[in-house]
């Protein structure tokens, strides 16, 4: 069960939590950047070599994961209808932490592959995601409704009882799709994302599918 507070922080600790794993992310890419060699692992399989590439490739992930950071901060002072996330500001946290360091986990082991390490990013993701998915399952039943985090439709920001109806069975839906990525971790192959890609885009149709139903019949 959820702590009240994600390892018993309150949002500013954890916000100096995920702070630092960016700060991290970008001192290891700035140590690591020298002595990555000629021809670097990109992304979807691809190589390059030019300085201002490689200098991309060892950017993008601390940059998008800085993103995540300002995204963090600013979405629960601006939600009109729970200010502050109150009642499930711990669960808010939680998500965005396990999110961010999930991002720093792949960037080690990108930066690993660049230096000939056998464990490719795609095989760190994938079972990552799932943990994440399945995180994500267990915290969709705390969302109050609001309007950027959980299972958010017309349907279900119009009414309390379709928001918490929703999240519950997405709450299902979303850590069936968690099993299914980590299930798909163990397999090899070009088709390796069809085990995130296809299970995430389902349990989101069936919620908002299901989000619609509940409206419906009032």
């Amino acid at each position: 069960m959820l702590a009240r507070y994600t390892f018993g922080m309150n949002p500013r600790t954890s916000g100096i939590f995920i702070g630092l794993i960016v700060v991290a992310m970008f001192v290891t890419g700035a140590v690591a950047f020298p002595h990555l060699p000629a021809i670097v692992p990109a992304y979807a399989n691809r190589t390059t070599g030019a300085g201002e590439q490689r200098l991309w490739v060892v950017l993008i992930l601390p940059l998008m994961a800085a993103a995540f950071w300002g995204l963090w901060a600013l979405l629960p002072g601006i939600d009109p209808i729970v200010p502050g996330f109150k009642g499930f500001r711990y669960a808010y946290d939680f998500f965005w932490i396990l999110l961010i360091a999930l991002l720093a986990l792949v960037y080690a082991t990108q930066l690993g592959d660049s230096f000939g390490w056998t464990l490719t990013p795609a095989r760190v993701a994938l079972p990552g995601a799932g943990v994440l998915l399945l995180s994500l399952g267990a915290i969709l039943p705390r969302i109050r409704r609001n309007w950027f985090f959980g299972v958010r439709t017309p349907w279900t920001l119009s009414s309390d009882t379709v928001w918490n109806r929703t999240n519950r069975v997405g709450a299902w839906l979303f850590a069936c799709a968690g099993v299914v990525s980590l299930a798909g971790s163990f397999i090899a192959g070009s088709s390796l994302w069809w085990y995130l890609a296809a299970p995430v885009l389902s349990a989101a149709i069936a919620s908002a599918v299901y989000s619609y139903v509940l409206y419906a019949r009032g």
